[in-house]
């Protein structure tokens, strides 16, 4: 016995062809290489597989789409599903099926990305230069004859030991 389909067309993408009845719209959508994201693996729970039917007649394709035509409103889209996404003509690809012939907007937010695989790792040599470096000096104790501050002390054995020169401190760092 012969099995029934219906002419589905996902948008933007442009991919159509016949579908048994029946059949959910993210379903359709691999039988046809259509990716639409469903994350949760088809359990009606996440909402990300939102498409939009489309209704009127498309004489372009010679189809009459109308959203009586992806089966009745579940109780999972209920939840999931605003009123205005209702009265848009949006549902849940992972509930709706296909009951006559369909034109499916697939939104950018529920088109699965296609997956990158990287070439193999190779060594880079990078210049590190970090906005703050850590440096250890040992400074003479201060005597009661030489007269130097602790920080021009620091600032001397910096740039004897490193050659650092006309170097500054934070105001709050020099309080603690």
């Amino acid at each position: 016995m012969e099995q029934k389909t219906a002419i589905v067309i996902f948008q933007p993408s442009g991919r159509r062809g016949h579908v048994p009845l029946g059949t959910t719209l993210v379903e359709a959508s691999r039988l046809l290489g259509v990716d639409i994201e469903a994350p949760c693996g088809e359990h009606h729970v996440c909402g990300k597989c939102k498409v939009r039917v489309e209704d009127g007649i498309f004489e372009k394709y010679a189809i009459h789409s109308s959203p009586d035509h992806a089966g009745p409103i579940e109780p999972a889209e209920e939840e999931i599903l605003t009123v205005e996404e209702k009265l848009e003509g949006r549902r849940l690809g992972c509930t709706a099926t296909v009951q006559g012939d369909l034109l499916v907007y697939v939104p950018e937010s529920s088109r699965a990305g296609k997956q990158v695989v990287s070439k193999a790792a190779r060594e880079i040599d990078i210049d590190l230069n970090p906005g703050v470096k850590q440096y250890s000096v040992k400074v003479e104790e201060p005597t009661l004859e030489d007269g130097i501050a602790d920080l021009e002390r620091i600032k001397l054995a910096l740039e004897s030991k490193y050659g650092l020169s006309s170097l500054t401190i934070d105001i709050y760092a020099l309080r603690s």
